[in-house]
């Protein structure tokens, strides 16, 4: 789906849209007010470009119908955390059992209608918007929160030092294309009361959902002096998941997991081991995405496990999730704040910066080496994953 066919289905609907960024022909945003100032699509071609997004038609045309999950898609959107456990907001109070048939995704964060602050012209290179929802945890404590999102489109300009590195010469001559943004979304607690640990703290979760590919893989590189096991991979099995699907690389820091939207499968890293980058390639698409993002090593953070949590607390920074197609062709790149615990009219900002990249295959790998700060490339040429 492209950024135009995009636009038009949103608009067919009724649903506002806001542009930021070159639509002519360069790289842009186009943010959904309606469905809770999600970016709906991004493209490094102007409007008739490739949406790299994830984009589900029937969830938007059914919009809110379905009581579970409405699925919109996006290529990136907030959520409210955790997901699961005692303190989980995606299941109701009283919940013994942490399964699929319990889980659901409120309205009140994932389709929520935003004020647009600016631009009042519809199209820019900044946006602000904002709202407010409230929701319960899976222990019946209710939140009160004000939410607001500024999106901005980055300059393409480097820093002397950057400029000097191997990316920097390959974005300086044109022979890689680069396209970033950054997000920076706040919460408020409007509620009269503080959030408390003893009755469950939230989080700023930040999803995107990409399209899958047989040659798609997240690359999360991690602290290899860390404590604890260096990822989880229980969420959804027990037994977790295949070595010829996760691929741990601990001597030189990083992990491989394959995206291609066939098998079901979810990875944590926790505050110890994550590092504040978390990556994705598509070699059939010449595509590579950089996250950056703060990670607070000495504070709490949320636990989603989907199970009664001994340890609501000792929860992961950076996931990434693959779908098996129940949802559709889509894996998700994911950060989280630290736990809030706001106290009555207190606010808190998470910022995130994506960058996507276009190029050759070599070129492409060399900037996720050098933006990664491992050595990546030799995995990807030997492995056979990129052919």
């Amino acid at each position: 789906m492209t950024f135009e066919e995009t636009a038009r289905l949103l608009e067919a609907e009724g649903l506002r849209t806001v542009t930021l960024g070159d639509k002519a022909a360069g790289g842009c945003l186009l943010i959904a007010p309606d469905l809770s100032a999600r970016i709906m699509a991004v493209s490094m071609d102007g409007a008739k470009g490739e949406n790299f997004g994830f984009v589900k038609p029937e969830a938007i045309k059914n919009r809110a119908n379905d009581r579970q999950f409405n699925a919109y898609g996006g290529a990136l959107r907030w959520w409210a955390g955790p997901e699961g456990g005692q303190y989980g907001v995606a299941f109701p109070p009283g919940t013994k059992n942490f399964d699929l048939g319990s889980w659901y995704i409120s309205e009140e964060y994932n389709g929520k209608a935003f004020a647009v602050a600016y631009p009042q012209s519809g199209a820019g290179n900044s946006a602000l918007m904002g709202a407010e929802f409230s929701v319960q945890n899976a222990s019946g404590t209710r939140f009160h929160i004000g939410v607001a999102s500024r999106l901005t489109v980055l300059p393409n300009s480097l820093d002397r030092g950057k400029a000097r590195s191997p990316a920097g010469r390959m974005l300086s001559d044109g022979s890689v294309r680069h396209f970033g943004y950054r997000s920076e979304v706040t919460f408020e607690n409007l509620s009269s009361e503080p959030m408390r640990g003893e009755t469950g703290l939230v989080s700023i979760w930040m999803l995107a959902m990409y399209v899958a590919g047989s040659k798609t893989h997240v690359i999360a590189p991690f602290q290899r002096q860390g404590a604890g096991k260096v990822v989880t991979d229980t969420y959804f099995s027990p037994e977790g998941i295949a070595s010829n699907r996760l691929i741990i690389k601990e001597r030189q820091g990083f992990l491989i997991f394959h995206a291609d939207a066939k098998h079901r499968s979810k990875i944590g890293l926790s505050r110890s081991r994550a590092a504040n980058t978390l990556g994705s390639i598509d070699l059939s698409r010449n595509l590579l995405t950089i996250w950056r993002f703060p990670i607070r090593r000495t504070m709490p953070y949320v636990n989603s496990l989907w199970e009664y949590q001994k340890r609501p607390y000792a929860g992961d920074a950076t996931n990434s999730y693959n779908d098996d197609g129940k949802f559709g062709n889509f894996y998700e790149l994911e950060c989280s704040s630290h736990a809030l615990a706001l106290k009555p009219g207190e606010r808190f900002m998470f910022p995130l910066e994506i960058h996507h990249y276009r190029g050759t295959r070599d070129k492409l790998l060399q900037i996720a080496d050098f933006l990664l700060q491992r050595k990546v490339s030799p995995f990807f040429l030997s492995s056979g994953a990129s052919s």
